[in-house]
């Protein structure tokens, strides 16, 4: 995580809460672009998520009082966000949620006499075959074409870096759901991206088990919290040994463990026009009616 990025929403929160006014440019500037490029996936249309992106602005700054703790900012902001979003799709026609299995998400396997192939793409690591605006396309494309669910999930664990219990928080699920759910988007979106890896008419590279192995979907199903140190040791200390001798499970824990960095350091593609300053007037009038009554008490 940024922790230079989040000590610096946590200062502009407290400063906020104080009433200095030099923190509130500071403070739309970095949150009207993380809520855009959230609505915008979340959404899909580039005017409905300038329009979330400014209601929820406009909601922070009317309850910024409610902030008990600056420390938890970025939650709470993206709770607002996320009702936000919720209340513009309603209005919209969309798809209903879709289940992603673990099935449909391994890679393809094929027997082989009495063993199984697991069949991986080669080429070489995205990272050194495409430039950096490049793989933010691909990376918002995969994200993109997730089911809602797992999108808003993958995008506030591993985009925004929020903890599991505050992206429970946010979506009112359970830590467990959570879990499910970003291992699923992280795997749905490895596969996605990393077809960019292969040659144009590569073929597939096939690594042979000496038997079929039902602890391959085992260990397939545990990868996310292995990487996230979530696992007890004991449990770690398998995966390890499973490792050892089996090569497709070492390549797509390697592609999971890319997606997560690519998450990580992901910068928004397209980003917000500037603020009406009509609206950024009513903003700023907005939370100085907060600070006065805050004092006021």
């Amino acid at each position: 995580m940024h922790l230079w990025k989040r000590t610096e929403e946590i200062e502009l929160a407290r400063n906020l809460l104080a009433g200095r006014p030099e923190a509130f440019e500071r403070f739309v500037e970095v949150y009207q672009t993380k809520v855009f490029h959230y609505s915008l996936l979340m959404c899909g249309q580039r005017e409905d998520a300038e329009e979330v992106a400014q209601e929820t602005l406009l909601n922070v700054f009317t309850h910024f009082d409610q902030l008990r703790e600056p420390e938890r900012v970025r939650g709470w902001v993206f709770r607002i966000a996320k009702n936000a979003c919720y209340m513009k799709r309603r209005k919209s026609v969309f798809a209903p949620a879709r289940e992603l299995s673990l099935e449909e998400l391994m890679p393809a396997s094929e027997r082989d006499g009495d063993g199984v192939k697991l069949q991986l793409r080669t080429g070489r690591p995205a990272r050194f075959r495409a430039a950096a605006g490049e793989l933010r396309k691909v990376l918002d494309t995969a994200i993109g074409e997730l089911p809602e669910i797992y999108r808003a999930v993958i995008l506030l664990r591993d985009v925004e870096e929020l903890s599991t219990e505050e992206t429970a928080q946010i979506l009112d699920v359970s830590g467990d759901v959570v879990k499910t759910r970003l291992h699923r988007a992280r795997l749905s979106s490895a596969k996605s991206w990393t077809a960019i890896c292969a040659p144009k008419g590569g073929k597939h590279d096939t690594n042979r088990l000496p038997q079929a192995r039902p602890e391959c979907k085992e260990v397939f199903a545990l990868l996310s919290q292995y990487l996230d140190r979530e696992l007890p040791e004991a449990d770690c200390a398998e995966i390890e040994r499973h490792m050892e001798d089996c090569g497709p499970c070492v390549q797509f824990l390697d592609s999971l463990r890319k997606t997560i960095e690519l998450c990580h350091h992901h910068g928004p593609d397209a980003r917000p026009g500037p603020l009406d300053e009509k609206v950024k007037q009513q903003l700023f009038d907005t939370w100085q009616k907060m600070v006065a009554a805050r004092q006021g008490r």
